[in-house]
C-alpha cells in the first residue's frame, strides 16, 4: 500500500484538500476562514439552522474583528459554505476538525456530550483516508480513551485506514484571526503519520512554530496555560486584599514588582470570565479527582477568583455607605457586561454575578455595553451617557475601548453629588481620579 502523506502532500500544493470543520462557533469558524483563505475548499458544519443560513449570507453570528469581511470574501468566491448536512460535508472531506463545545455540568465535571456526538456521527460514515482533528479543550487522556474507541468502532481503523490527532485551539476572542496566524501551535500525536499530516496543513495557516509531541502531553499543556493564568490572576487579586488594607495601589506593586527578570504578575480584578480560563482548571485537575483531588493550588485558585465579584460589590457597597447610602434604593449604572473588552462574549461573565447580588440587595441598575445581546437582568441603558446624572455609583465591569477612550474629565462634571466610580478593569488610574475629584474605588486600591 502507497504512503499516505506523499498524496496528501500534493493535494495540499494543489490545494485540493476539502476541509470540514464541525461546530461554527467562536472558534470553528475564525478555523474554517482561515483554512478558507489560503485557498482550501472549507465546509461548516453546524446543527443550528439559523446560524448555517445567516453564514450563508456572508454574514456572521457573532461579533469578531475582521471576521465578517473575511466570511463574505471567502463565500463570495465559493472557498466556504455552511451547512446542517453531515453525511453530506463528511463524504466530501479529505480533512474533519471538530470545534464543539466542552462545557462543565453537574459539581464542574467535563460534559464531553458534544464531543462525543460529533464522534458518534463520525462512526456512521466511511473514513478512509480521512485525517481527524481535534480542538475542543478536553481533559487529559480523552483522545486516547473517548476519542478513538468510539472511532475505532468504524469498519476503518484508526492508524490504519485515517489517523487522529489533537491541536488545541491557541485563540483570544477579539483577536483570533491575528492569533491563528501568529501563535505557535502544538500538534498532539496519536500516531507519526497523522501528525505529519497535520504539520503539513496547517503550516498554510500558521506563520508560526510548530511543535510535535505526545497526544496526552498536548491535551495537558493546553489546559495548563490556562490555569496557570487563572492561579496567576488569583495570586494577584489575593495580593489586591493585603493592598486594600495596607492602603497601597497593587497597580504600583505590580509595575514595581516586574522590574524583576524573573516575575510577571498578572492584573487584578473584579473576576474571571470567558470560556476558557474559569473552565479549564476543571478539566485539568478532572482525571486526578477534581475539586476532591489532594490539590491545594489550583481548586483554591478557583474559589479565589469566583469570590471576586461578590468582594467588589462589598467595596461599592463600603462605599456607599461613607456616603451615608446604601445599596438598597440606590441607582447604579454597570458599563460593560461582557467577560472581556471588545467582545460580544458574556459566557461567565462577572458582570452576571456583580448585577445579581446589586439587583438582589434591591439596586436599581441600568446596564450599558455596546457589544453585549443581554445585560443580566439589568435594565438596558442606550448609552454611556444615559442615567449617568442621576447614578449613585458608576460601574465599570468591562474594559471596552468605548469606556477606556471616554472622555472622563467632561464626563465626570456631571456626576451626581459623591457618586461613587468603582472602576473593576482599571480604565482610570488613582491619580487621575484624584485630579477629576472622582470618588474612585477599585479593586487593590486602598482608597
Amino acid at each position: 500500500m502507497a504512503h499516505p502523506i506523499p498524496k496528501f502532500l500534493k493535494k495540499i500544493e494543489e490545494r485540493r484538500i476539502t476541509v470540514c470543520i464541525v461546530g461554527l462557533g467562536q472558534v470553528g469558524l475564525p478555523t474554517a476562514l482561515m483554512f478558507a483563505d489560503a485557498g482550501f475548499t472549507v465546509t461548516g458544519y453546524d446543527i443550528n439552522e439559523k446560524i448555517v443560513t445567516i453564514l450563508n449570507t456572508g454574514k456572521c453570528h457573532f461579533n469578531e474583528p475582521g471576521l465578517n469581511s473575511l466570511l463574505a470574501e471567502c463565500v463570495a468566491k465559493k472557498r466556504f459554505r455552511a451547512t446542517s448536512d453531515f453525511p453530506k460535508a463528511l463524504k466530501e472531506a479529505d480533512v474533519v476538525i471538530i470545534c464543539v463545545a466542552t462545557p462543565l455540568g453537574d459539581n464542574n465535571r467535563p460534559n464531553l456530550d458534544f464531543l462525543k456526538n460529533a464522534c458518534g456521527m463520525l462512526v456512521k460514515n466511511p473514513l478512509k483516508d480521512k485525517l481527524i482533528v481535534i480542538e475542543s479543550s478536553i481533559p487529559p487522556g480523552t483522545t486516547k480513551n473517548l476519542v478513538v474507541p468510539i472511532l475505532n468502532k468504524n469498519r476503518h481503523r484508526v492508524s490504519k485506514d485515517f489517523w487522529v490527532v489533537y491541536i488545541p485551539e491557541r485563540l483570544a476572542p477579539g483577536q483570533a484571526i491575528e492569533e491563528i496566524a501568529r501563535t505557535a501551535r502544538i500538534i498532539g500525536s496519536y500516531d507519526s503519520v497523522g501528525a505529519e499530516m497535520a504539520r503539513a496543513l496547517y503550516k498554510n495557516v500558521i506563520k508560526n512554530e510548530i511543535v510535535l509531541t505526545d497526544v496526552n502531553v498536548a491535551e495537558t499543556s493546553k489546559l495548563v496555560e490556562n490555569t496557570y493564568r487563572d492561579v496567576n490572576i488569583a495570586f494577584a487579586n489575593e495580593v489586591a486584599g493585603i493592598c486594600e488594607e495596607l492602603k497601597i495601589d497593587i497597580m504600583e506593586v505590580i509595575r514595581v514588582a516586574n522590574t524583576h527578570p524573573r516575575v510577571h504578575v498578572h492584573t487584578p480584578g473584579v473576576g474571571v470570565g470567558g470560556p476558557c480560563i474559569p473552565k479549564d482548571p476543571h478539566l485539568l485537575i478532572s482525571p486526578v479527582g477534581g475539586l476532591d483531588a489532594p490539590l491545594n493550588v489550583i481548586p483554591r485558585a478557583r474559589q479565589v477568583n469566583e469570590a471576586m465579584p461578590d468582594h467588589f460589590v462589598s467595596l461599592i457597597s463600603d462605599a456607599l455607605l461613607k456616603k451615608k447610602k446604601s445599596v438598597k434604593g440606590s441607582t447604579i449604572l454597570c458599563l460593560g457586561v461582557t467577560y472581556k473588552g471588545n467582545v460580544s462574549d458574556q459566557r461567565d461573565s462577572p458582570a452576571e454575578k456583580v448585577i445579581g447580588s446589586l439587583i438582589s440587595q434591591g439596586a436599581n441598575v441600568y446596564a450599558y455595553d455596546p457589544f453585549a445581546p443581554g445585560v443580566f437582568n439589568a435594565k438596558r441603558a442606550k448609552s454611556l451617557m444615559e442615567h449617568l446624572k442621576s447614578a449613585d455609583a458608576i460601574v465599570i465591569l468591562t474594559d471596552h475601548d468605548e469606556f477606556k477612550n471616554a472622555d472622563w474629565a467632561k464626563l465626570s462634571k456631571q456626576f451626581k453629588s459623591g457618586a461613587v466610580f468603582a472602576d473593576g478593569r482599571r480604565i482610570l488610574s488613582p491619580e487621575t481620579a484624584k485630579k477629576l475629584k472622582i470618588n474612585y474605588i477599585a479593586v487593590g486600591y486602598g482608597s
